[in-house]
C-alpha cells in the first residue's frame, strides 16, 4: 500500500480481489453450467449450454481486465516509488 496515495491503493486492491472472484465466478459458470449440466438431447450442447460458457468467458474476460488495471495502479506506484528514489539519491 502506498501511503502518500492512500486511497488509490485501496482502489486497486479492490480491482485486483473484485477481478479474480469474478474470474473464479466465471469459471463456474462456464464448466458447471456449461460443460458439465447438459441436458439430454440429440444435440451433443444445448442452446443454454453455448450461453452459459459464453457468459462464463465474458466474466473471465471481465475479470481478467479488473485485475489488470488493478495491477497496472500498482506497477504504476512502483515505478513512482522507483524514479524518485533514483533522482533523490544520485549515485
Amino acid at each position: 500500500m502506498n501511503s502518500k496515495f492512500l486511497i488509490l491503493s485501496l482502489i486497486s486492491l479492490l480491482l485486483k480481489i473484485l477481478g479474480w472472484l469474478i474470474i473464479c465466478l466465471g469459471a463456474y459458470v462456464a464448466i458447471a453450467h456449461g460443460l458439465l449440466a447438459q441436458e439430454p438431447q440429440v444435440t451433443l450442447v444445448g442452446e443454454s449450454s453455448v450461453l452459459s460458457i459464453g457468459a462464463g468467458s465474458f466474466l473471465i474476460l471481465t475479470g481478467l481486465l479488473s485485475a489488470a488495471f488493478g495491477e497496472i495502479i500498482g506497477v504504476l506506484f512502483s515505478i513512482e516509488l522507483n524514479t524518485r528514489t533514483v533522482h533523490t539519491n544520485p549515485s
